[in-house]
């Protein structure tokens, strides 16, 4: 599947009346050097206006004039120039940021660009006259055409959108799920639980058991790390692990072996339980 991007440059209108600009192409072989500054701008792009330095060449200016396919005293004298007045900053020995640049920046998905495309035929056959049938199905091929494309670029992007939509909408679960969710101490992949949840429900495994051992399983998890707790998808999952706290759930030996024996000075009633606090 092709997920190419597209960037561009927007040069502003007053680019060269900018001082900076002016004060460069005054410069003997100033317009050289101003054609190298836009060069290395386009070169930054995909790197979010940073110029790499991988060490192919002996120095950052001969790298960057094979980059660019201009010579290296013209590249090292544009260097000196855009450093001197601030139009490039280098972040470390192997990353130099062109910060004018960051304002000048555009980019686009493959998908994107053919919405794009799309509206700007949709408008030119609009702005036709008269409107022919012709037109309308010239339009209507269009709109199929690229809902196909989108829906074969997007399919991985919109099974991710669609879980997060999920997760970001309480409407979408039941009463007695967001009960269950709000007593249960780890509150991560949120979608995976409501699927266990509603599988356990076609098994006639009962909501009020499910929630009562999520509050039970909370008390006994009081004070662990994050890491040792269930996720949620987990306790209701196939094995049902959930039914060993419907009555209040083990405790002693099995707390304490849930517990990363590392931590426990940190833990509630260890030496440096306050320590954080």
């Amino acid at each position: 599947m092709n997920n190419k991007r597209y960037y561009w440059l927007k040069l502003k209108n007053d680019f060269f009346q900018q001082r900076e600009i002016k004060k460069l192409r005054k410069i003997a072989g100033g317009d050289t050097y101003t054609i190298i500054y836009l060069k290395l701008q386009l070169l930054s792009l995909k790197n979010n206006c940073k110029l790499l330095f991988e060490s192919i060449e002996d120095t950052f200016s001969e790298e960057m004039a094979l980059e660019i396919d201009e010579d290296v005293e013209n590249v090292k004298m544009t260097l000196l120039f855009l450093q001197k007045y601030g139009l490039i900053e280098e972040i470390s020995h192997s990353e130099f940021i062109l910060p004018k640049t960051l304002e000048n920046i555009g980019t686009e998905s493959q998908g994107a660009a053919r919405v794009r495309k799309h509206r700007e035929t949709k408008k030119l056959l609009q702005s036709n006259v008269p409107v022919t049938i012709g037109n309308s199905e010239i339009e209507k091929e269009l709109e199929l055409e690229l809902e196909k494309e989108l829906d074969l670029e997007l399919e991985p992007q919109n099974h991710a959108a669609k879980d997060d939509a999920m997760n970001d909408c309480s409407c979408k679960y039941s009463l007695d799920f967001l009960e269950f969710w709000q007593q249960y101490p780890r509150k991560k992949e949120k979608l995976k639980g409501w699927r266990a949840w509603k599988t356990r429900l076609r098994e006639k495994c009962s909501p009020e058991k499910m929630i009562a051992a999520a509050r039970n399983y909370a008390v006994e998890c009081k004070g662990l790390d994050e890491r040792y707790i269930k996720l949620g998808a987990t306790f209701i999952g196939p094995d049902k692990p959930f039914e060993e706290y419907v009555g209040g759930g083990p405790h002693g030996e099995h707390r304490q072996e849930a517990r990363d024996p590392s931590l426990k000075d940190y833990t509630e009633g260890g030496k440096y339980a306050n320590f954080f606090k």
